[in-house]
């Protein structure tokens, strides 16, 4: 081309709207993308309201509130989290992978939506780890209990793995008398149910504390 030809500018395409059609259920539909995001249900639902003032729409035509984000949010991750245990069990069955549980109870406090206060509640973290699956390890539940006694753990944990108990082989749990008693503690209470003699993995830390504890009592 002749360089002292002068270029013709671009043209910029110009952006136009479009109209679509905006559900009355977005706020359940955007659940997964929120949650990706980390936003909160309060922050999903202010982000949304914005988002429809600015198109010109009627709130009353959707349903925009904190109590229908919570509700929408335990309706959707609930549904997701229940796919992904039947997608782990599916693989532990294929490929008879070895689990090892590990489990952990823990008081917390937890904010009682009823009647807007603090409310402590005893919760079982529970989770599965396998040498023979890609991923390695899943968190199967973090179930409320009554109570957290050796009893309630333990019932906790089969309800969680009671399509998985014939791959069960080791549990791994700190050293309280919950968990290591003799008698009533969760391991065997786990092999007594399972009718397998478990591999005992007590945590090392735990461990080294019940002797350093006696030290620093009496230098203190």
């Amino acid at each position: 081309p002749d360089p002292e030809t002068p270029k013709e500018p671009k043209r910029k395409k110009k952006k136009c709207g479009q109209t679509v059609h905006i559900p009355p259920n977005i706020l359940e539909l955007c659940v997964p993308e929120g949650t990706r995001s980390k936003l909160t249900n309060g922050q999903q639902v202010s982000y949304l309201s914005g988002l429809l003032n600015v198109l010109g729409c009627d709130l009353d035509n959707f349903s925009m509130s904190h109590s229908s984000a919570d509700r929408y949010s335990k309706k959707v991750k609930g549904k997701l989290a229940q796919k992904i245990r039947d997608n782990f069990q599916k693989g532990v069955k294929e490929k008879r992978a070895r689990l090892v549980i590990h489990y952990d109870g823990k008081l917390v406090t937890e904010l009682d939506m009823q009647k807007v206060k603090r409310k402590k509640k005893d919760r079982l973290a529970i989770i599965a780890r396998s040498p023979d699956l890609p991923d390695g390890e899943q968190l199967l539940g973090i179930p409320e209990l009554q109570s957290g006694s050796g009893l309630k753990q333990t019932e906790a944990i089969l309800a969680l793995t009671d399509n998985l108990k014939e791959n069960i082989i080791a549990c791994g749990q700190d050293t309280c008398g919950t968990n290591t008693g003799t008698k009533k503690g969760v391991v065997v209470r786990l092999s007594k149910h399972l009718n397998v003699p478990l591999l005992r993995l007590d945590c090392r830390r735990h461990t080294v504390e019940l002797r350093v504890k006696h030290y620093a009592e009496i230098i203190s």
